[in-house]
């Protein structure tokens, strides 16, 4: 195993770092770590084996910097094991401390100083949204909240990945497609319709009472309109439904001009549609 070990040590390719020498860094840990920390013993649960000899490889940063603190700190060798000499425990300490640096210029160099972090979840959905072309789509809440790093939670630092956070973001990706993909592989038929304003309820209560006009090539039509106000509203006829049963309503399909000044408002109604499918509807109009 020692042998392997310090074999693996010099193959594994070049330390970077400036004045690191990677043979006398595997020398050093040959000598004075691998009896303990090796595939066989483990010691402290810290196998040497596997640790990457690149330091520029970020998978290892935190497992060198644990090596340098521990050897710095004189906590190892354990002090019942044969210290090291203080220049070769300096000369790896330099190597380690060269590496590490020169690896993080490099990342930042590539990538800037921020680290890499996952999308949080409104990221998430917004990504979804553009991916399936789903405006509408809301997956938000299927995903547990994002961790916050002084009242933000766009931080690397907040957002952590755990085996529940994955399995949350593949039900909700599940969800979407479902969204997405058609229920039927016919197309439906697209419904039109003209709907006139005088044959809706909304529109239909105000044109009696002065609020609106008939129109006619764009122009008032007199030959429809008005009727009295006082035949309708608390007078002869008590509602829109009794002035139309009476016949004196007998309005044909047509365009209505309504008046309305800034403080009124008014929402007109159509009610010649009712959805078969849930899903998203595209409606165009044209007035």
């Amino acid at each position: 195993m020692r042998s392997t070990l310090f074999a693996l040590l010099l193959l594994s390719g070049p330390l970077v770092a400036a004045e690191a020498n990677s043979a006398h860094i595997g020398t050093f840990l040959e000598s004075q770590c691998a009896t303990c920390h090796n595939a066989d013993t483990k010691s402290g649960g810290f196998d040497l084996a596997i640790l990457p000899m690149d330091l520029s490889d970020p998978r290892g940063i935190e497992k060198w910097a644990r090596v340098y603190d521990r050897v710095k700190s004189g906590e190892m060798p354990p002090p019942k094991k044969p210290r090291p000499a203080k220049v070769n425990a300096d000369k790896f300490l330099e190597g380690v401390a060269g590496g590490i640096a020169a690896g993080e210029q490099k990342r930042d160099a590539l990538s800037g100083r921020a680290s890499m972090r996952r999308l949080n979840r409104t990221e998430y959905e917004n990504t979804l949204r553009d991916l399936l072309d789903l405006p509408g789509l809301n997956i938000k809440d299927l995903l547990p909240d994002d961790g916050r790093v002084h009242g933000y939670d766009k931080s690397s630092s907040a957002l952590d990945v755990s085996p529940i956070l994955m399995a949350k973001f593949a039900e909700a990706a599940d969800v979407a497609l479902d969204a997405a993909i058609a229920q039927y592989s016919v197309p439906p038929v697209p419904f039109k319709t003209r709907m006139y304003a005088n044959e809706n309820y909304d529109f239909g209560v105000v044109i009696p009472n002065g609020d609106g006009v008939m129109l006619k090539d764009f122009k008032y039509d007199d030959s429809r309109f008005p009727i009295p106000k006082d035949a309708y509203a608390g007078g002869k006829y008590k509602g829109l439904g009794e002035l139309e049963r009476s016949g004196v309503w007998k309005e044909k399909p047509g365009t209505a001009g309504l008046f309305r000044c800034l403080g009124e408002s008014f929402a007109g109604r159509f009610s010649r549609f009712s959805p078969n499918f849930s899903g998203r509807y595209r409606v165009s109009t044209s007035v």
